[in-house]
């Protein structure tokens, strides 16, 4: 495969996640497995790194929100309907030119639905704006937020509802 002239993290990211088994991120055989992989498939070094990179942040990121929630609920912190009731984000204009009214939207719906709180909508954004494209499409915004809840240890949970939510929003197309 040659490489693409456009390379992304994203286009390493979802080459990883589609054709490469799960590696402990801590496995540095896996990693070097991988990499070998992904370079095989014609991705650059530059962009392999900037892919495990942004992965390690993301891990991360879901570690420490899992650690200050578990210290907020051991110290009678926020609950369910705490979250219901947080106020709403203002997006920066990078931000909201970013991830689009479609994207803000799918954040407000599944924060609603309990799937997703601030501090994951903050993982999802930072990771997002981390991909460093200028307009994303929609369906990146949710695979990202799948990826984020998935390897989020108090949201693992919230993956098939978000799922089937995010699902029920597809247009259905009739032949």
């Amino acid at each position: 495969m040659k490489q693409p002239p456009n390379e992304t993290i994203f286009d390493v990211l979802e080459y990883l996640f589609d054709r490469c088994p799960p590696a402990d991120e801590a496995d540095e055989a896996a990693v070097a497995m991988l990499t070998g992989e992904l370079t095989a498939a014609g991705f650059s070094a530059r962009g392999i790194a900037r892919a495990f990179a942004w992965l390690e942040r993301m891990w991360e990121m879901c570690d420490a929100a899992a650690d200050d929630k578990n210290k907020t609920a051991g110290a009678g912190g926020e609950g369910a309907a705490a979250t219901r009731h947080a106020p709403i984000r203002q997006y920066s204009g990078i931000e909201a030119a970013a991830i689009g009214a479609d994207g803000q939207g799918l954040f407000l719906s599944l924060e609603r639905a309990g799937i997703m709180d601030n501090h994951t909508r903050e993982i999802v954004i930072d990771r997002l704006m981390a991909l460093g494209e200028d307009d994303m499409a929609l369906e990146d915004i949710k695979w990202v937020v799948l990826l984020v809840l998935g390897n989020h240890p108090h949201k693992r949970e919230m993956v098939d509802r978000a799922e089937h939510m995010m699902l029920a929003d597809a247009p259905t197309f009739l032949h």
